[in-house]
Order: structure tokens, then C-alpha cells, then sequence
């Protein structure tokens, strides 16, 4: 057998002459998409794409001798070779019926023999190279179940495999966890428990779907992909002693089923070798970080004693020759305090791997390094669960605030609880101001939610309790995401924020950073008379309403509110108003007032706050201004989530212009008179101007040409009021009848 596979290297040797080796490579497919993978850093890069197989590739594997390798898609059953540098697949053949679904796949230079596991029935099998057949070499057992993948330690000939819905566990330290590392035996398929693949970071879920799984024979380094749809996903160093497993990295998008390590030659490192990882996979400045190093000692007549690893840790305030402790399975470790001003980044420390027989070789470990809070944030302080305990602070743009959380419970401190803040905004021109708080955490958005915290007004009578709600929840799904808006005037307006992060997240902590824009009001053209004036919605359109009504000074207006299918009706007196309006629940700290139908809604803590609950967006939504005589219908569009449209309104006595005759309606150059068009032009009485503009607005219906009751009898001061339905053949016949008498009506 080996003389055949000698053969075979010559030949391949001979037909790569003057070629260069390629460097080692660590592969991972997702569908039929090749990425290398940095095995310090975890960094994906896209590389390739595998042409000529079906999709769902289940595993690859590589021949260090021939250079050949195979992939196996678990879409149609079959057994390919793979071009690694073309992404060319070939086909082999099928690897058997339907109820085999090859999965784990895995080359012994040893024997010859290209393993491969059926996720049917969880056994172990042998591929025929030349047409893919399959042939049964015995169950795993051992409480393995489906979606195993195995990868072989090419130095001791042991053949490991990880399953995905094995043997639960019901002890402590890990409870639930249901995937484990087992050893195969290459002659019956027998599996044997190795332990739990339980992570070392406790946040952890315990709940993994591990599958790619592959040995570096240069580093002794085995590597797991975890496709997890939770905390447990990501790039794993795994301990083949025990099971546990070292996260590296988080995945990027995609279902990685399939993991390969492609070393340039064969043989056996001639110099101690390692990698390694860290705990926790990432830190924030201030906080200590252990780096963890698995040396590969030299095997063969002469072996490593003696074993040092030294590490220049100046990148993170470290020495540059700190001796790294020996542990257990040939790992050595150290714990590095960080600065509290520590830079953010990924930090690649350079090691030195010797033994006592004088060989030296090298390796790494990459130190990540979080952002941690920012000049100017306000910092959570636990504990902070609840509005009594909130942690205090004031904001201003660019600014926010910053913690950790990885839950949602507002009992217990700590980590696993939501924070709360009290917050105030910093003191600014008057103005209607609007505000935003977006999360973001580091380096993934880790799905933390933000709510605007308020009070429930407990019966329809409008009173306001104590108890705590949310009157504003951010969502994955506005732009941007995860954020919360309010708006306010300038006085320094305060409200509570909470923050809760939840258990499925790598990182709890987070970034919320408050953005401030000035918002212009939409002016309404007509100047109302004093009086009652309604704000509603159009006929033609149907939702619910919001108003909120405040003063020239940004004060509300007593009761001048409404949330209800209609609108509200107030007596306005002469002033400037600024209106908000939006759908439901639109709302500030006054009770909702006795003419709205619903009295149960929530309202913010504090004053000078007005807030919008709802992610609902829509353009053509308006407003109709009316006090019964004239009427404004202005565009209100409601473009993002928790926007509100805002309105000037004045409200005035009414400037009218001296006129000589009814049909007197505008100035010489045709413009109307007061009230209907501006003060200040030139009238000289009824003139061609005024013919001009009555035929102009005449078929208009404008109230420029209502200048009669419906019966033809002028409207005062011109006579008295009678019944007058608005531009009708009463204004057409006093017009012409009284035209050409001019001033002298």
C-alpha cells in the first residue's frame, strides 16, 4: 500500500516541479462557498466557490500526500474531488440509497481509508475512492446522534467526532448541554465519550450545534465551527482532552457545515509548535484577559522535554518576555491586567516555543481588545434595575450612555438584569428639539432593546398611577435599528431609559448615543380667528389620532389634547400654538383629557417630553384645520417610526381692508383683499383687478368671491347675514349686477 502512495507523491512532486508549495490553508464551506479562515484571529475571508457539486457541502478532506481533495453534499449523496485551487468538484459516485447521508468526512494517510459518517443512523463508514460506495464499519453508539463530523490527529491516529443532540448532561458544572467529543474506533466505528463541548465562557448557551471539526497537525490545534443560532455560535478552539471548547471568533452570515486544515507537506514539525486562544475570546480595557497556548511538542526518537513558552505582550501593557505558566495536556497560560486606556483592536502577541533539546520554534495568540466607554457617557452603576435604583446622568449630543447587560430581569443585579437610567438632557436654545438614542454593541450587534419607560394611567378616568411601563420600544427592524426618539423644547427635559440585553449574547455590553436635530414646524398660511377651531383628520383618511397642543413658550395648553379616531375642538384665543401630531399613542405627562374615548394610556414620568410609541410609517396622512368657515388641510406624513409631524398655528383677530362696494374684493393688480391675501396693496376701489380675480376663484368655490348670501343679498357689512352655503349663483349675480356701479353702491 505505501509503496503505491509513495508513487503517487513522486508523481504528483514531479509534475509540481519548479513550482512553489502552497502555504497551509484553513478552509470552511458554506453551501458551495469556500473561505479561508485566520486560525489566530477567526477572520473569514471569502475565497472561492465550489463549481460542479450540489449544494449543502456536509465536510471536506484533504490527502497530504497526493494533494488531493474531497467534499461530500449532503444535497445529493455524492462523493466528489475538489480542485482547491479552481473550486472545480468532479464526481465520484453516490455513497449509497437515500437513507445514507454522509456527513462527517475524514483521510487516514495511514491506511489509506477515507472515512465518513451517515447521519441516518450515526456509523461510521469507508468511502471507495474511485466510485464513492459506501461500506458500513459499525455503529458510534456512546449516546452520539445526528450531524457527527470527525477529524483525525494524524500523530496518535486517534479519531475524534463531535455530535450534534448526543447524551445529555444532567450534573453540574453544565446541566443541558447536549453535544459532546467522543473517540471513534477506525476498526468497529465504536464510540467513546470524551466530554460535554461546553464552552469556557459561562454566558454560553447551552444548547451547540457543532459541525465542521478539523486537526492541524502543525499546531496540534483541533478547531470546531458551531452554527448555533445563538450565544454558542462561532469558531471554536476545541481541548481534545476534555470537550471543552475556546471560542475564537463569531461566524459571518451562513451555515458552515464543512471545516478542512490543508497543510503544505506531510511530515511531522521538527520544532515545538502552538496556538492557542483566549478567555474570555474578547475584553474591555480595565479588565484582565488569559491567553492559553497548546504546545505540540516534538515527537519521534528524540521528543521535547522541557517545554517554555514566552510572549511579548507590549501591545497590551504587558512584558516583552512573559513566561507562560505550564497547566495540564501541554497548555501554558497567562493573565494580562489591561489598562483602562487600553486602545481597541486585535492584537497579535508573538511567541517563543523552545524546549530543552535547544529547538525553537514560534507561534501567536491574538489579544482582542473591546471599545470600553467614551469621554462624556454616562456609565451604568449596578445596581440599576428599577427606576428607584436608576443610575443618573446627563446627556448631550454625541454622548449616551454605557453598561452591560445580558438579560432582562429587573430583581437581580448584575449582569444578567436590565439597567435603568435617569436621564436629563443638556440645556439648549428654545426650540422643538428631536432626540434619538441608538444602541450598538461591540464587535456584533448583540440584539440589546431599548425602551422609554412612562407611567399607566389607571382607569378610564384618566389618573395617572405609579406603575412603571414601556411607553417606547426599539426594533431590529427601523432604521436606523435599535433606537428610541423623543421630543422636546430645550428644559433640559429628563425621562427614564432602560436597557436589557438578552442571554443568547456573546457581549453585554453596549453603546446608546443620543443624536439631536432641530425640527422646523409646518406652517399653517391662514391666520385663525379666535374661537373654537377643530384638528382632525380628513374625511377620506382613517387612523387614530395624536395631538398634543402647546403655547408660543413650549408650554402645554391645558387640556388642548386628544388619541382617538376623530380630533380635538378647543377655543383658541389669539396667539401662536405649535402642534404635534402623529397616530397613537402620542403623548406627553398630562392625563388624557374626558372627550377622548380611550383614558388608559401611558405617559412619561416628567415634563417638556413628548414621545410616539408606534413603528408605523405612512404618506399620506394628513391634518384638517377648520374653524367652521375656513378650512386648512396640511400634508402630515409620517415617514419613520416614532416620527411626529409638527404644526405652527396663529390664532389673531382678523385684518380686513376698507371696501366701497361688495363686488370691492381685490387689489388693482388682482390680488385678494384681507383677510383672504396679504395687508398693503393698492386698491382704487372696483377696478379691472377686481373682475380678474372674481373669474379667476369664482369656479374655485374660494372664499375670496363669497360676497353674498345664496338669495344675492350682500353679506355685511354690506347687508345682513342670511343664509350663506359657501360660493354659489347669489355671488355670480351680485357681482355682475353691482360691477359697473363702482364706488357708488
Amino acid at each position: 500500500m505505501k509503496n503505491r502512495r509513495n508513487a503517487l507523491a513522486i508523481l504528483a512532486l514531479l509534475a509540481a516541479a519548479g513550482t512553489a508549495a502552497a502555504a497551509p490553508r484553513l478552509v470552511a464551506v458554506t453551501g458551495t462557498t469556500i473561505y479561508d479562515i485566520n486560525p489566530i484571529t477567526g477572520v473569514f475571508t471569502q475565497t472561492g466557490t465550489i463549481t460542479g457539486a450540489a449544494a449543502a457541502i456536509g465536510e471536506v478532506a484533504f490527502d497530504c500526500e497526493t494533494g488531493r481533495a474531497w467534499v461530500v453534499s449532503t444535497g445529493n449523496d455524492t462523493l466528489y474531488t475538489l480542485d482547491l485551487a479552481t473550486g472545480v468538484a468532479t464526481v465520484v459516485g453516490v455513497t449509497g440509497p437515500s437513507t445514507v447521508v454522509m456527513h462527517g468526512l475524514q483521510y487516514d494517510t495511514t491506511n489509506d481509508t477515507l472515512y465518513a459518517v451517515n447521519s441516518n443512523n450515526t456509523s461510521l463508514y469507508s468511502l471507495d475512492q474511485t466510485t464513492g460506495a459506501g461500506t458500513l464499519i459499525g455503529p458510534i453508539g456512546a449516546g452520539a446522534a445526528s450531524f457527527t463530523n470527525i477529524a483525525l490527529d494524524s500523530r496518535t491516529g486517534v479519531l475524534y467526532a463531535v455530535s450534534t443532540g448526543s447524551v445529555t448532561s444532567t450534573n453540574p458544572p453544565n446541566p443541558g448541554f447536549a453535544d459532546a467529543l467522543f473517540t471513534l474506533n477506525r476498526a468497529t466505528g465504536a464510540g467513546t465519550f470524551v466530554g460535554y463541548l461546553q464552552s469556557s465562557d459561562p454566558n454560553q448557551s447551552p444548547n451547540p450545534n457543532p459541525h465542521g471539526l478539523t486537526y492541524n497537525k502543525d499546531t496540534g490545534a483541533m478547531y470546531l465551527i458551531d452554527t448555533a443560532t445563538n450565544a454558542s455560535e462561532g469558531f471554536y478552539f476545541v481541548d481534545t482532552a476534555t470537550g471543552q471548547k475556546h471560542q475564537i471568533a463569531k461566524l459571518p452570515p451562513g451555515n458552515f457545515l464543512a471545516m478542512a486544515y490543508i497543510p503544505d507537506n506531510c511530515a511531522e514539525p521538527t520544532v515545538p509548535a502552538g496556538a492557542g486562544y483566549t478567555t474570555p475570546m474578547s475584553q474591555l480595557p480595565g479588565q484582565a484577559i488569559t491567553a492559553v497556548v497548546h504546545v505540540l511538542p516534538v515527537a519521534g526518537a528524540t521528543p521535547s522535554t522541557g517545554i517554555q513558552v514566552v510572549g511579548d505582550f507590549t501591545q497590551v501593557g504587558g512584558s516583552n518576555a512573559v513566561v507562560l505558566t505550564p497547566g495540564v495536556n501541554d497548555n501554558f497560560s497567562t493573565t494580562i491586567n489591561l489598562a483602562s486606556n487600553q486602545a481597541a483592536g486585535t492584537f497579535i502577541i508573538p511567541l517563543t516555543i523552545s524546549d530543552a533539546q535547544g529547538r525553537v520554534g514560534a507561534g501567536s495568540v491574538a489579544i482582542k481588545v473591546r471599545p470600553g466607554a467614551p469621554a462624556g457617557f454616562v456609565v451604568e452603576a449596578e445596581p440599576n434595575e428599577t427606576k428607584a435604583t436608576a443610575t443618573v446622568g446627563t446627556i448631550t449630543a454625541g454622548t449616551g450612555v454605557f453598561g452591560y447587560s445580558a438579560g432582562a430581569s429587573t430583581s437581580t443585579p448584575g449582569d444578567p438584569s436590565a439597567d435603568t437610567f435617569r436621564l436629563k438632557t443638556a440645556p439648549l436654545a428654545p426650540a422643538i428639539y428631536r432626540h434619538r438614542l441608538v444602541i450598538t454593541t461591540e464587535p456584533l450587534n448583540e440584539g440589546h432593546t431599548g425602551t422609554l419607560r412612562g407611567l399607566q394611567q389607571s382607569n378610564t378616568l384618566g389618573i395617572i398611577a405609579t406603575t412603571d411601563v414601556a411607553l417606547q420600544t426599539s426594533a431590529s427592524t427601523t432604521t436606523p435599528a435599535r433606537f428610541n426618539q423623543w421630543y422636546g423644547f430645550g428644559k433640559e427635559e429628563e425621562f427614564y431609559y432602560r436597557v436589557a440585553g438578552t442571554t443568547t449574547a456573546t457581549f453585554s455590553e453596549y453603546f446608546a448615543t443620543m443624536s439631536t436635530e432641530v425640527v422646523t414646524p409646518v406652517n399653517i398660511p391662514t391666520t385663525f380667528a379666535p374661537g373654537l377651531i377643530s384638528i382632525g383628520r380628513p374625511a377620506d383618511l382613517t387612523f387614530n389620532v395624536g395631538i398634543l397642543v402647546y403655547d408660543a413658550n413650549y408650554e402645554p395648553v391645558s387640556d388642548f389634547a386628544y388619541a382617538g379616531p376623530e380630533g380635538l375642538l378647543r377655543d383658541f384665543a389669539a396667539g401662536t400654538y405649535y402642534i404635534a401630531v402623529s397616530n397613537t399613542t402620542t403623548t406627553d405627562s398630562r392625563p388624557t383629557p374626558p372627550d377622548a374615548p380611550t383614558r388608559t394610556g401611558s405617559v412619561p414620568d416628567f415634563a417638556d417630553i413628548v414621545v410616539n410609541s408606534s413603528t408605523t410609517i405612512n404618506a399620506t396622512w394628513a391634518r384638517e384645520i377648520s374653524n367652521g368657515s375656513v378650512t386648512e388641510i396640511v400634508a402630515t406624513p409620517k415617514s419613520g417610526a416614532f416620527d411626529v409631524t409638527w404644526l405652527k398655528l396663529t390664532v389673531g383677530e382678523v385684518v380686513t381692508a376698507p371696501r366701497c362696494n361688495p363686488a370691492d374684493i381685490a387689489n388693482d393688480d388682482g390680488s385678494p383683499l384681507p383677510p383672504n391675501g396679504p395687508a398693503g396693496g393698492v386698491n382704487n376701489g372696483v377696478t379691472e383687478g377686481d373682475y380678474n380675480l372674481f373669474f379667476a376663484r369664482f369656479f374655485d368655490s374660494d372664499l375670496a368671491v363669497d360676497i353674498a348670501n345664496d338669495d344675492g343679498s350682500p353679506l355685511p357689512p354690506f347687508g345682513p347675514l342670511a343664509t350663506n352655503n359657501g360660493v354659489t349663483e347669489g355671488d355670480y349675480n351680485l357681482f355682475f349686477s353691482i360691477f359697473f356701479d363702482g364706488c357708488a353702491f
